[in-house]
């Protein structure tokens, strides 16, 4: 996951800016085919530098190609003179390898006291004995090759026994500048590809040879030998190329020292871990009082922002383990998501049982979308209904039980239809008596009027029920009607949940139904009730079926 998110970073902080300071020369596949085939004579390689550094000015060259065994005498001897005269630096390839058998061919020179932070390695290829001994300074081009076998890193010091050698660009760079202070060194450099495979200037070694260059091209610039032949096998898989020379890589390395970029203070691996724990901190906080769509923003926002405050770190070329943040931030959402909805599925569950016999199938439904905390105490306003059915008790000594039973079911089943078809909350059946509340527990800023037309409903109903059963007494109900405060919630016990209102509210609706039959009207409702309504409160009037007239009392004095 780090490369992934590396790799991507470093593909989009590419540019096409063209090194001015640095130039490669390179031994290219029509140098190969117009001078001579691999490998090159002594005499040939001696020809090319020469010529670098009599008919041009460079500040130095560092040649990315390593000499193990020696060849033409003639050519050796001016390879010997060449690197006595001018600033030119040698390559060792150490063998960084752990399970290898290690190599050490040709030698090594030119090192320096070995520190903590350099790499150890077992084995090398150097320059045979008589050009290491001549050298003035010497570099590693051995680069780090992750385990998906790209190349990302370069090692800053590589230790052989009690000696270290730095990578080739350090070594030109300070043989060309000896008074300039480097930072500290660190183990890994993070190759710096920050420009195109294609924008680097380079110049075909047969164009110094056949002295077709203008004259002072390479005047003051920073030479690297190396090859893009296709048969010199001198090409490497990056994250911005699959087969880039690798004589770019030591390019890269030296662009880096000469235009140096310092890594912002924050970037350290601590800060990674005290984002991340800020991440993970926010949402689990946004899982707990918000909605999952702020959630998923949230998450986003801060992934993004990762990703930018990533970009300028690794502008800095400063390693650390970009993903956390990003998987510490997945791995909440993915434990969380399945983790909430057990939690609502759970809580919806328990809405549903519990309010299965209190509300309509739509509004059960309407509650559990509104995700509202409908189960703890608490005190609202409601509208208070009850109904009963009228001389039941004379009913029940004039008709058997089974009848009475089957009559009394069919009468409350007509009652509990016309709560849930005006939205009501069917709290409770007492004997033959019917409670039911508006308001709770969905929010209805009708709910007044929502009550009053479920009792005028209620008596047109029954009116259609004794049409349909002529056989048997005639059924009339007493409906008593207030609004006002009631605590209301979950006030069952463990071993019995139950969703109902209590209070004066309550206490006052039933005593309005039981008036109602004192005061001749089959609905009774209260002052309250009225001022409460959003429609027209009919007072003193008549409330008109086809057949039957129903009166409807509003009643002030409790």
């Amino acid at each position: 996951m780090d490369y992934v998110l590396q790799d991507m970073m470093t593909r989009l902080l590419v540019t096409e800016t063209v090194p001015k300071e640095i130039v490669i020369v390179d031994i290219d596949d029509q140098s190969l085919q117009n001078i001579q085939s691999w490998p090159w004579s002594r005499e040939l390689l001696a020809q090319l530098i020469e010529n670098l550094f009599t008919l041009h000015h460079p500040k130095g060259l560092a040649i990315d190609m390593v000499m193990p065994e020696p060849r033409d005498e003639v050519g050796e001897s001016r390879l010997q003179t060449l690197l006595q005269s001018y600033p030119i630096c040698l390559a060792i390839a150490f063998d960084l390898e752990i399970n290898n058998t290690p190599r050490q061919v040709g030698e090594v020179s030119g090192g320096a006291p070995a520190g903590e932070t350099a790499l150890v390695s077992k084995g090398f290829v150097g320059n045979h004995a008589a050009l290491a001994q001549h050298a003035q300074c010497t570099g590693h081009i051995s680069p780090w090759v992750d385990n998906d076998g790209l190349i990302r890193r370069l090692p800053q010091q590589v230790r052989f026994q009690d000696q270290q050698w730095p990578m080739i660009a350090q070594s030109l760079y300070q043989k060309v500048n000896p008074n300039q202070v480097l930072p500290e060194s660190t183990r890994w450099l993070t190759i710096p590809y920050r420009i195109q495979a294609n924008h680097w200037q380079s110049v075909p070694a047969q164009d110094i040879l056949l002295q077709t260059l203008p004259a002072g091209y390479l005047d003051d610039k920073y030479l690297l030998l190396g090859s893009s032949a296709l048969g010199l096998s001198d090409r490497v898989a990056t994250p911005i190329h699959p087969w880039l020379p690798g004589v770019a890589i030591h390019a890269g390395a030296l662009y880096k020292l000469l235009h140096p970029v310092d890594s912002p203070v924050w970037a350290k691996p601590v800060f990674v871990l005290i984002y991340a724990l800020t991440a993970v901190a926010i949402l689990a906080m946004l899982f707990f009082w918000s909605q999952t769509f702020w959630v998923l923003i949230a998450s986003l926002v801060m992934g993004f922002g990762w990703l930018l405050l990533m970009s300028f770190a690794l502008y800095g070329n400063q390693i650390m383990p970009w993903s956390l943040p990003l998987v510490a931030l997945a791995l909440l959402i993915i434990i969380q998501f399945p983790f909430e909805w057990l939690v609502v599925d759970r809580y919806n569950r328990r809405i549903t049982r519990l309010f299965q016999g209190y509300l309509s199938k739509d509004v059960v439904n309407q509650l559990i979308e509104s995700r509202q905390d409908v189960l703890e105490p608490s005190v609202r306003e409601v509208t208070v209904l009850f109904a009963d059915i009228e001389g039941f008790t004379k009913l029940s000594e004039k008709i058997p039980t089974a009848e009475l039973a089957r009559m009394t079911k069919d009468v409350l089943h007509v009652l509990t239809q016309e709560v849930h078809s005006h939205q009501g909350t069917l709290d409770k059946y007492i004997g033959d008596a019917v409670m039911a509340l508006w308001n709770a527990p969905l929010d209805q800023a009708d709910h007044a009027d929502l009550a009053v037309r479920s009792a005028v409903a209620m008596l047109e109903s029954l009116d259609l029920y004794n049409q349909s059963h002529p056989q048997q007494p005639k059924i009339s109900v007493r409906i008593g009607i207030h609004t006002g405060p009631a605590m209301v919630g979950d006030l069952g016990t463990e071993q019995r949940h139950t969703y109902t209102a209590i209070g004066d509210t309550v206490n006052l609706a039933h005593r309005l139904h039981e008036w109602s039959k004192d005061y001749q009207t089959h609905i009774l409702l209260s002052r309250e009730t009225a001022d409460m309504m959003i429609g027209e409160v009919p007072q003193n009037s008549e409330v008109y079926h086809s057949q039957n007239a129903r009166q409807m009392q509003l009643i002030d004095d409790f």
